[in-house]
């Protein structure tokens, strides 16, 4: 959370928290790698292997109301958006969640993130609905493959 600014958490946790709480930080890492996926970007140090910092990470977990759809959570720490990471892990997610049979991913953005509603469009989503700046997208896979 530290490389985050109060606006990247925003727009990840939909609020500027500070510190995750402990049961969503359980939430988060308790991953079963079938329902509930999570991949996680890596910054290595050139001149040392072993040192290494988060760049990023995305997640899905299934739906309990369509087991082919799955909700779609990524993030990318501030001083390396815009580089590629977020579609690496886009990708990443949808090839484990395709050998998992989901089809479709669904998201929740903040009306005013800009940059992550051009990404959804750049990568085959698009807005399923608009309701009290929540902007509600999805991603069919197969769109996300070929992009």
């Amino acid at each position: 959370m530290k490389d985050l600014s109060l606006q990247s958490r925003r727009y990840r946790f939909l609020s500027p928290i500070a510190e995750l709480p402990e049961a969503l930080l359980r939430h988060l890492t308790e991953v079963d790698y079938f329902n509930h996926d999570a991949w996680v970007a890596l910054l290595l140090n050139p001149d040392n292997d072993k040192d290494f910092e988060p760049a990023g990470v995305g997640r899905y977990v299934r739906s309990e109301d369509d087991s082919k759809r799955a909700e779609l959570a990524l993030l990318v720490v501030d001083a390396l958006q815009g580089r590629g990471i977020g579609k690496i892990l886009l990708k990443q997610l949808a090839k484990a969640a395709q050998s998992a049979g989901i089809t479709c991913f669904d998201g929740v953005v903040l009306g005013n993130n800009t940059p992550m509603l051009s990404f959804v469009h750049k990568l085959g989503g698009h807005k399923t609905s608009v309701e009290d700046g929540l902007v509600n997208v999805e991603f069919p896979l197969e769109n996300i493959l070929e992009a």
